[in-house]
């Protein structure tokens, strides 16, 4: 009996670019993309086109076309999964938006460009309030009220979101401390998790890494790299 034919495209890992909704094509370059995620902290996607897999450079118009449709501030959207598994391409793995552009100019006159972007755990940082008159005040309000107020003024969608162990509290949330300090500060008091995947954000009781629903917290070591 002849032994049934190995389908190589079943172990073929695959990733998708997406900045502000278009599909970041190769073209002949080549492209690597590296994602890093840690709880508790902003996940981070970069990835690095290089011209140096392309035949023909007689100008440089095309990387410069590149950098007009890469800025500062765009969404990036990172897909993962293998060729045969359609579903996983579905929803974006990391989404966020950019927040380092990195040209290289190498000796040989081949350049590069490496693109760095952050979830929006890192933009919780800038939201914070900077005079007395702003500060935030929770009166009796319990720890999973105080974080849901902090999504709906972050435009933040609920993932999971486990309710405090204790009754409802009074919070100040002081000038300069921002609203990923604060979401911070709770989740150590209650030993809580807290990270955003497929655009959702989760506050929960740490446990086997996984909820009824079957979401996984993100990995303590680097994530993926691909190339």
């Amino acid at each position: 009996m002849m032994s049934e034919k190995i389908k190589l495209d079943h172990y073929s890992p695959y990733f998708l670019l997406k900045v502000d909704g278009k599909a970041l094509e190769k073209q002949g370059n080549s492209i690597s993309l590296e994602i890093t995620e840690n709880l508790n902290t902003p996940s981070i996607l970069s990835f690095t086109i290089d011209t140096s897999f392309k035949n023909h450079l007689h100008d440089l118009k095309e990387f410069y076309d590149i950098l007009d449709n890469i800025k500062e501030g765009k969404i990036v959207e990172g897909y993962i999964g293998y060729f045969n598994d359609s579903d996983k391409l579905k929803k974006p793995y990391f989404s966020g938006k950019i927040v380092g552009i990195s040209p290289n100019f190498s000796a040989s006159g081949l350049p590069s460009l490496t693109v760095e972007s952050y979830d929006n755990l890192h933009f919780l940082k800038k939201k914070m309030p900077i005079t007395a008159s702003e500060r935030k005040i929770y009166l009796e309000e319990s720890y999973d009220e105080i974080i849901k107020k902090i999504m709906k003024r972050n435009n933040l969608e609920e993932g999971k979101i486990d309710s405090a162990p204790f009754k409802k509290d009074s919070e100040t949330q002081k000038t300069e401390v921002s609203d990923y300090d604060l979401l911070n500060s709770l989740a150590n008091r209650l030993g809580y998790e807290f990270f955003i995947r497929d655009e959702k954000f989760y506050f929960r009781k740490p446990g086997d890494l996984k909820d009824k629903k079957g979401i996984s917290a993100p990995a303590t070591p680097p994530g993926v790299s691909f190339q």
